[in-house]
């Protein structure tokens, strides 16, 4: 399915720890592109509690447990708000 007169996009696109972590960058910096070359014009992206200013907010055996996981959602939020001249974005950090 491709991205074809849209106004939004939220993405939830994840993994846990024990699978393959690269599509919570990959994965989710592939429909990012993908938005920006279609003119989206908002976008919600979906990681979790302990990415980007969030990381103090989960214990230190947590973030041990999940840092595989997080350095790569991070991947994904660096390059959304490395666009956001070019679309807005909300980022989303559910924890539990």
């Amino acid at each position: 399915a491709g991205i074809e007169d849209v106004d939004a996009i939220v993405c939830t696109l994840g993994s846990g720890a024990g699978d393959d972590v690269t599509v919570n960058s990959t994965g989710n910096i592939n429909v990012i592109e993908a938005a920006l070359k279609k003119g989206v014009k908002k976008f919600v992206l979906v990681t979790s509690i302990g990415c980007g200013e969030t990381k103090d907010a989960v214990g230190e055996k947590v973030y041990a447990q999940l840092e595989k996981v997080l350095v790569e959602k991070n991947k994904a939020e660096e390059v959304l708000k490395a666009n956001a001249d070019k679309m807005s974005y909300v980022i989303v950090r559910p924890g539990g």
